[in-house]
């Protein structure tokens, strides 16, 4: 399969579109992401790597449950990292680098991380297996990861995807590694998954057109409406969309829940 990821996600930044924040499959992975994060303690992360950060969106939320953590978001896209350091200047525990992971590493004098997390990331990669290990190297405590599993759409492959993983394929691929398991969301039916990626599958030049502009009032509205449905009538332990929080296995933590 053709890896088209830095070409579409070039044209992707360079929109003037709030999609990637006001959609409703933003908000609710933003949801996912604030309900997973709640599983790692805060006072056992100091720094954090976010693994392709893109515009900084879910950076910013990492940020905002990790206050007192220095966070670096690496990212190969220069529109990404442009915007990421337009958009969340404010946030002065961030920094936003146009790099990818290995590169990075060899030139930080930071070697090693509290939390490192790919989110979104590992369906865009050829050898995920070695970017995971490579995470892996890098981590100190905490993995947290998110992406797609079960049936691949036909769209899916239009915005980068290689695979979608099968359930508990990455869970096995770390805990042989001596990364064990905190808390797992298999989450999104029925309304996410199958309904919502059946629809965009279905209707996706239509559906890409409606998210290339500055969201109009109705449609922020719209789209709320749908988060608010697959946030409160939706499975989080039933689905498709997996969010994951990790540790390496010589750490010992409280698994229900930090704070």
């Amino acid at each position: 399969m053709e890896n088209n990821n830095k070409e579409f996600y070039e044209y992707f930044y360079n929109r003037k579109s709030n999609s990637t924040t006001k959609s409703c499959a933003a908000k609710w992975e933003f949801f996912l992401l604030k309900s997973i994060l709640k599983y790692a303690k805060k006072e056992d992360v100091n720094n954090i790597l976010e693994v392709g950060c893109g515009q900084g969106n879910k950076t910013a939320i990492i940020s905002d449950y990790f206050k007192q953590a220095k966070i670096i978001g690496i990212d190969p896209s220069s529109a990404g990292i442009r915007n990421a350091r337009e958009n969340y200047s404010n946030y002065k525990n961030i920094e936003f680098v146009e790099d990818e992971l290995n590169s990075f590493i060899e030139k930080s004098d930071i070697k090693k991380f509290d939390l490192v997390a790919a989110l979104e990331i590992l369906e865009h990669v050829e050898d995920w297996e070695s970017l995971l290990e490579d995470i892996i190297n890098v981590s100190n405590k905490y993995i947290l990861l998110s992406f797609p599993t079960g049936k691949m759409r036909d769209y899916e492959k239009h915005v980068g995807h290689l695979r979608n993983f099968k359930k508990g394929e990455i869970e096995k691929f770390l805990n042989i590694r001596n990364v064990r398991t905190i808390k797992t969301f298999y989450a999104g039916f029925p309304f996410y998954t199958p309904l919502a990626r059946d629809y965009v599958n279905k209707n996706y030049n239509n559906f890409m057109k409606s998210i290339e502009h500055e969201f109009t009032k109705s449609q922020e509205i719209f789209h709320y409406f749908i988060y608010l449905i697959f946030r409160y009538f939706t499975f989080h332990n039933i689905g498709d969309q997996f969010s994951g929080l990790f540790i390496k296995d010589n750490i010992t933590t409280n698994s229900n829940g930090g704070g």
